[in-house]
């Protein structure tokens, strides 16, 4: 019987690699989907904090229509952005260095969050924001 050897380092970062796509892939196409974003309250974006006095005036005068609108429209963005970030994603995976790689195995839970976020954040930022600026205008409650 052959004993069994210890995996590579190589064999390890390239396994890593394979679940990193496989699962970007997987949520990509969960998140990209409508409702992807509004319907899961889990990852829903709602009205950020500093517009909360905005949105209580708002409701009492009649308005809050256009608040719930305004919300549905940040989610229904980030539905449509959350499919442009598919190639950013997988080329950040396949440009991802063996110490890349071994600091988000041997990271905190969100090693991975803040490896694109160091690295590809302006990538992001510039594939979504045409996105997100198209939604708020649609709604009217923004002009960017």
């Amino acid at each position: 019987m052959a004993q069994d050897q210890p995996l590579s380092e190589r064999t390890i970062i390239a396994g890593l690699k394979e679940a990193l796509e496989r699962g970007t892939t997987l949520a990509v196409e969960v998140v990209s989907k409508e409702d992807g974003f509004f319907g899961n309250m889990e990852i829903r974006i709602h009205l950020p904090e500093e517009l909360a006095d905005v949105d209580k005036t708002l409701r009492r005068i009649g308005l809050g229509s256009k608040m719930d609108e305004f919300e549905e429209s940040m989610n229904r963005a980030a539905e449509q952005a959350a499919a442009l970030a598919i190639d950013i994603f997988i080329d950040a995976i396949k440009q991802m260095t063996i110490g890349d790689a071994r600091a988000i195995l041997q990271g905190a839970d969100d090693a991975a969050t803040r490896y694109l976020e160091n690295n590809y954040r302006e990538r992001l930022y510039h594939s979504f924001y045409p996105v997100v600026q198209r939604a708020m205008q649609e709604v009217g409650l923004a002009r960017i």
